[in-house]
Formats: structure tokens, sequence, C-alpha cells
């Protein structure tokens, strides 16, 4: 009989993990530099492929997540225009 060792994350460290590749990708990507509406529909798309990913439910968490990433690309493309 083979056994197997199951790792079990919080929730907590999921939604670290998520968080932290979003802000990976957000930085790579340049969409910082891209219009409001790109970077809506960006975020829209990345956050979908990222709650599957991480298997993370809709909800309050995932909207601060959201937020924040909205903040740091709005952040972006202030500092962008004043350069």
């Amino acid at each position: 009989m083979r056994h197997t060792t199951i790792v079990h994350r919080s929730s907590s460290q999921t939604v670290a993990q998520l968080r932290e590749e979003l802000f990976s990708h957000i930085l790579r990507s340049g969409i910082t530099a891209a219009p409001i509406e790109q970077r809506r529909s960006w975020l829209d798309e990345t956050m979908g492929y990222l709650a599957k990913r991480y298997e993370v439910e809709p909800g309050p968490v995932l909207d601060e997540v959201r937020r924040s990433a909205e903040r740091f690309c709005e952040a972006g493309a202030r500092e962008r225009r004043s350069a």
C-alpha cells in the first residue's frame, strides 16, 4: 500500500499565495499602462483564472484582493502619467 501525504493549506495561506501571484502578474504584464477599461477586463479574466486555480470561492476575501489590485494598478497608472 502506498501512502500519500496531503498538505492542507489554510485559507489565509491560499489567499496570500493568490495575492502574491496576482501582483506578480500585474508587474510582469505592464497592465498599469493600459486604459482603465482594459485594466478592468484584464483583472476580471485574471481574477477568474486565479480563483479557479486556488479554488477560492467568490466573496469578501476575494473582493478585497481585487480592490487591492485595482488600487495598485491605479497608483502605477498615476505614476506613469506623472513621469
